[in-house]
């Protein structure tokens, strides 16, 4: 004959239903010391990401002045591209501008920073720069690639090192 009352659970009861306020107390704290520590970690490592295009764009547009030195025995001086201001979103580069047509040089789909060259002491070098907002506080990364004359390596300059 079958019972319709409850069936007993195989697990010994110890009175108590549910977790208490002390153990969700608990939880919620180590969920706090945890996001603590991890999420500056990531927006750092998300920052570093994104600056991680500007290097070797600049790096390219470096190469791309070398082979237009080699070539023609002067620099190309380009304005800003994309136009200023700039923030973090991703903008279209503009590739109809006549100042950087000389260059050949075109960034593989959007950037998150505005990219210039200019002539330096009376034409005999050549820098690139990148202005940037990757943090989207309004205050401006400058990263620059001193460009070598000769098939030397270049030289990045952060003019801003303690922010990222």
């Amino acid at each position: 004959m079958h019972s319709t009352a409850c069936q007993r659970s195989p697990f010994p009861s110890t009175g108590r239903r549910g977790v208490g306020l002390v153990e969700m107390m608990l939880s919620v704290v180590l969920i706090c010391l945890i996001a603590t520590v991890a999420i500056p970690q990531l927006l750092t490592l998300h920052r570093k990401a994104m600056r991680a295009e500007v290097m070797p764009n600049l790096r390219a547009i470096g190469m791309a002045e070398q082979a237009w030195f080699a070539s023609e025995a002067s620099w190309v001086e380009a304005g800003p591209n994309p136009v200023p201001p700039v923030d973090r979103a991703l903008r279209d580069f503009d590739r109809k501008r006549p100042d950087w047509r000389p260059l050949a040089w075109y960034p593989e789909g959007q950037v998150r920073c505005s990219y210039s060259t200019t002539i330096l002491d009376r034409g005999v070098t050549v820098r690139a720069d990148a202005l940037c907002d990757l943090d989207a506080d309004k205050r401006m990364l400058l990263l620059r690639f001193e460009v070598p004359r000769a098939n030397a390596p270049g030289v990045f300059l952060d003019l801003y090192p303690e922010r990222f």
